[in-house]
C-alpha cells in the first residue's frame, strides 16, 4: 500500500529538496483537527463557520456539563469539517496535575488507511486557544 502523504503544517521547505516538507497522513489529519479547534467560527474569510467555539468556554466553572458541552463541540466540529474521518469519539478528563485544565481524548478511523488513531492534547479553561 502507497504511504499517503500531506503538507507539513506549519509550512516549510526542506532545505535540500527545495520542496514542501510533508508528513504521513496520520499527522496530517491529525494537524487538520488542531487548526479547525484552535481557529475561532467567523475568524476565516470566506469560510464563517470553520472553526470551533471552544473559547466560550473559557473560565466556565468545571462541572460536568462543561465537559460535556466541551465533548460535543469537538466531535461536532470534527464530524462536519474533518471528511476523511468517520466513528469520531472524543472524551474528556481532568487533569492530576492542572486543575484548571482538561485532557481531551479523540479517537477516530481513517477510512484511506482503515485505522483507528487515538490522541490527547491538553485544554486549559484559562487560556485562549
Amino acid at each position: 500500500m502507497k504511504t499517503v502523504k500531506g503538507w507539513q503544517f506549519p509550512l516549510e521547505v526542506d532545505a535540500v529538496t527545495g520542496k514542501i516538507k510533508t508528513t504521513t497522513l496520520e499527522n496530517d489529519i491529525k494537524q487538520s483537527i488542531m487548526i479547525l479547534l484552535h481557529t475561532q467560527k467567523g475568524e476565516r474569510l470566506g469560510h464563517s463557520n470553520y472553526g470551533s467555539d471552544l473559547n466560550r468556554f473559557m473560565f466556565e466553572p468545571l462541572q460536568n456539563s462543561l465537559k460535556k458541552n466541551i465533548q460535543q463541540e469537538i466531535e461536532n466540529c470534527i464530524r462536519k469539517w474533518e471528511k476523511r474521518v468517520s466513528s469520531v469519539t472524543v472524551d474528556i478528563f481532568e487533569s492530576t496535575e492542572q486543575y484548571t485544565t482538561l485532557i481531551v481524548q479523540i479517537q477516530y478511523y481513517i477510512e484511506q488507511i482503515q485505522q483507528w488513531q487515538t490522541w490527547h492534547y491538553a485544554f486549559d479553561l484559562t487560556a485562549s486557544l
